[in-house]
């Protein structure tokens, strides 16, 4: 890092090969990208990072908070989705309660991350939603 070779290092821990062994460490890496690199280096980082610990871990949940940090909205979204619909066919928790989760999550991060632009999965979740008020 003194020597401003950071970007061999980065360059290093999200390529494919390093992020699946056990010596790779996300949090430490997007720290030093926190401390060092502007807002757009951490974005494309953290991205990076969220997409190989997504392919090569299937760790959902770190690539959750790579992806919050790159500001992939729609990818947090459209993640906490696919949980919420594996949670009502595999473990057979309550539609409703699994959706008004969902609608809170993302709501809460959208409001978090000032996001003004409203996309299609956020659409769905509210029309699912408001036919899920209609109906009690």
């Amino acid at each position: 890092i003194t020597k401003n070779d950071f970007e061999s290092i980065i360059e290093q821990v999200t390529s494919q090969n390093q992020i699946g062994e056990q010596s790779c460490n996300w949090k430490e890496t997007l720290a030093y990208v926190i401390a060092y690199e502007d807002s757009q280096k951490l974005k494309e980082v953290a991205k990076a990072l969220g997409d190989q610990l997504l392919k090569a871990r299937k760790d959902i949940n770190s690539a959750i908070v790579c992806y919050i940090l790159s500001n992939e909205l729609d990818l947090v979204t459209d993640l906490w989705k696919k949980r919420a619909l594996f949670q009502i066919r595999k473990q057979g928790v309550d539609k409703n309660e699994a959706l008004f989760h969902l609608f809170q999550k993302t709501i809460l991060l959208r409001t978090a991350c000032k996001a003004t632009h409203s996309t299609q999965d956020i659409d769905l979740i509210l029309v699912d939603f408001a036919e899920f008020l209609n109906a009690e």
